[in-house]
């Protein structure tokens, strides 16, 4: 089920494995299983962790995320500015439509966003 596919996700996301992460999702979709926010922020989380940082991969996991329809969440906001910066972070959101400060504690990204500066 999603469950188990996300922890599974989460575990190789742990150890920067990409390669893993993106097999576990590939894998869910030959169960005829829908990715949730949990399986695409572990995705993100594996790229960020990855040696060396893997910032665009995460930013096209992101894209393909709400292109599938669905929604970030502050955890997953938080983790593409690990692998991305916060300021890409809110160029992403910006570009496909999202709010930063619609999530719950995302203020600091809102302004950061207005004001054009980065903290990562």
């Amino acid at each position: 089920d999603e469950v188990t596919f996300s922890a599974l996700a989460d575990a190789y996301a742990r150890r920067g494995d990409v390669v893993g992460a993106r097999r576990t999702v590939a894998d869910m979709a030959e169960a005829s299983l829908r990715p949730n926010v949990v399986t695409w922020t572990s995705l993100i989380s594996a790229c960020a962790a990855a040696k060396p940082k893997r910032q665009q991969e995460a930013e096209r996991v992101f894209r393909q995320m709400v292109r599938c329809g669905v929604k970030p969440n502050r955890v997953t906001l938080d983790t593409l500015s690990w692998a991305a910066g916060r300021s890409r972070c809110a160029e992403l959101c910006q570009e496909l439509g999202l709010d930063p400060s619609a999530f719950p504690d995302r203020a600091p990204l809102a302004r950061l966003e207005r004001s054009g500066g980065d903290s990562a």
